[in-house]
C-alpha cells in the first residue's frame, strides 16, 4: 500500500498516513517506522492452517485427531483460520515493543496480545501450563521415554555439532506426525520439514499424553520470538488480524489479503503418512502473494520428478477449492432454510387453510461449528405457539419453499400454486 503523506504526532514520533485508511498513525514512534522500512515492509507471512471439520461425532478425522481436540476443548483453536490482512500484520510486528510484550500499538489502537486475550479468541480457558513446567525439567531418561511414546521403534535423537537435539520427522508415529504438521503453523511455527527440534518434540509429547497446555501463553511467547527475528516469515497472521479487528483497528477493503491455504483434510493426512519424501510440495501448494515458502533440503527431491511435484501442488490447490465450495454450499442452504421459514410464517399469518408444511432437509445446512435444533413439521396444533415465537424472531420473507422427495433425502422443485391449493384442499377434507 502506498504511503500518501507523513505527519508528526508528538515529540519524536512520526506517523505514516494511508490514503485507504482513516487519518491514523501507522507507527507509534520513529524507531517503529525505521524497523518497518528496514525489516518488515517486504517480509512474507507464514500462513496458519487448521482442520476442516465434518458434521459427525469424529469431525471426519481419526481418533488421534478428534480425541485431542475434544479433550482439550480445542475445536475453535484447531479450525481452519480466516483470511489475514498483509499490511496490518507487517505494521503489527514493526510496532512490537519488547518492553511491553502484552500490548502493541496498531493504527491508533492498543491491541492486547496477552495469553488470556489470545485464549479468549479461541474460547479457551486459562489452564495451568503443565507442558511448560515439564519442558524446563526434562532430563536424559525422560527424553528416551518421549521417543518411545511418539516415535517408531529404533528412533534415536540426532545431535548437531552445536549440541542441539532433534528427531527425523519421518520417524514420528501417525498421530504425532499430523499434530506436528498442525503445530508448525498454529502453535510453534517452523519452516523445517525434515527434522523436529527438541522443544517441538516435547510439545508433541505433551499433546499425545494429555498434559495441559496454555495455548495463549505459548503463542504470546512465540509472537515475541518472531518479532525479534531479522528475517523469515511473520507468524500468526490470521490471529493477529482477528486481535486487531476485535480492538476496532480500521482496515481498508483494498488492502492485500493473504490467500487461503489448503486446510488439513484427510487427503493431506494421507499424503503426510504415505508420501513422506514429497511432503515439501504439499507444504506450500502454490506461490501465494505474501506467503512465506518453506525451507527445503536436499532430501525433499529424493528422486521425485518435477512433474510429480507439480501434481502435488495441483492436488493441494484442489483442496482449497473444495473447502471453499463446501462453505459456500452450506451458506446457501442456510439461506434457503430461512426462506422456507419465512414462507411458512407468511401462510400461517394470512390464512388458516395452509398450516401443514413439508419438513426442511436440515442435513443440507448442518455445519460443524453450529448446532441447530431439528426442525419440526408445522401442524394446526402448533400454529399458535409458532406464531408467537415468530413475533420475537422475524425472518425476511422471500421466494417459495422447497420440499423433500418421498422416501429420499433429495430435493424436489419448489411447490407451485396448484400444488399448494391441492395440499390445502386435502387438509381441509381431513379436518
Amino acid at each position: 500500500m502506498q504511503v500518501k503523506k507523513r505527519a508528526m504526532r508528538g515529540k519524536g514520533k512520526a506517523a505514516a498516513i494511508d490514503e485507504g485508511i482513516p487519518m491514523v498513525a501507522k507507527f507509534d514512534y520513529e524507531l517503529a517506522r525505521k524497523r518497518f522500512n528496514d525489516s518488515f515492509a517486504e517480509r512474507n507471512l507464514w500462513p496458519e492452517r487448521g482442520f476442516a471439520y465434518m458434521s459427525s461425532d469424529t469431525l471426519g478425522y481419526p481418533e488421534y485427531i478428534y480425541s485431542v481436540i475434544f479433550k482439550n476443548k480445542w475445536k475453535n483453536f484447531c479450525q481452519h483460520p480466516s483470511a489475514a490482512i498483509v499490511p496490518l500484520v507487517r505494521e503489527f510486528y514493526a510496532n512490537f515493543d519488547v518492553g511491553n510484550p502484552n500490548s502493541v500499538y496498531v493504527r491508533g489502537k492498543r491491541v492486547d496480545i496477552s495469553g488470556t486475550t489470545i485464549n479468549d479468541v479461541y474460547r479457551l480457558n486459562d489452564v495451568e501450563d503443565e507442558y511448560l513446567e515439564f519442558s524446563k525439567r526434562v532430563h536424559g531418561n525422560q527424553l528416551s521415554e518421549i521417543i518411545k511414546e511418539i516415535c517408531v521403534p529404533g528412533t534415536e535423537w540426532i545431535k548437531s555439532a552445536h549440541g542441539s537435539l532433534s528427531l527425523s520427522r519421518c520417524n514420528l508415529k501417525p498421530g504425532p506426525m499430523i499434530w506436528n504438521h498442525f503445530l508448525k503453523s498454529r502453535l510453534m511455527p517452523s519452516t523445517h520439514d525434515i527434522t523436529v527440534n527438541k522443544d517441538r518434540v516435547i510439545l508433541l509429547f505433551a499433546i499425545v499424553v494429555g498434559r495441559k497446555i496454555n495455548v495463549g501463553d505459548v503463542i504470546s511467547e512465540q509472537i515475541s520470538v518472531c518479532a525479534g527475528r531479522q528475517s523469515g516469515g511473520l507468524w500468526f497472521p490470521s490471529l493477529i488480524t482477528s486481535l486487531c479487528l476485535a480492538q476496532g483497528v480500521e482496515i481498508s477493503s483494498e488492502e492485500e489479503k493473504l490467500k487461503a491455504t489448503a486446510p488439513i483434510t484427510m487427503t493431506v493426512i494421507t499424503r503426510l503418512l504415505h508420501d513422506k519424501p514429497a511432503i515439501a510440495a504439499e507444504e506450500n501448494p502454490s506461490p501465494v502473494p505474501g506467503a512465506c515458502p518453506p525451507e527445503h533440503s536436499n532430501h525433499t527431491s529424493f528422486g521425485v520428478g518435477s512433474s510429480f511435484l507439480q501434481l502435488e501442488q495441483q492436488i493441494s490447490q484442489m483442496d482449497v477449492m473444495q473447502y471453499e465450495s463446501l462453505q459456500m454450499k452450506r451458506d446457501f442452504w442456510k439461506y434457503e432454510r430461512h426462506k422456507d421459514l419465512a414462507i411458512q410464517k407468511h401462510f400461517r399469518s394470512n390464512s388458516k387453510r395452509f398450516q401443514s408444511f413439508p419438513q426442511f432437509p436440515q442435513h443440507l445446512c448442518d455445519s460443524s461449528t453450529e448446532d441447530s435444533e431439528p426442525e419440526k413439521d408445522v401442524t394446526p396444533e402448533t400454529v399458535a405457539s409458532s406464531h408467537s415465537k415468530d413475533k420475537a424472531h422475524d425472518v425476511p420473507m422471500t421466494a417459495p419453499t422447497t420440499v423433500r422427495d418421498k422416501g429420499k433425502n433429495a430435493m424436489a422443485k419448489p411447490a407451485g400454486k396448484k400444488s399448494i391449493l391441492r395440499s390445502a384442499a386435502n387438509w381441509k377434507r381431513k379436518n
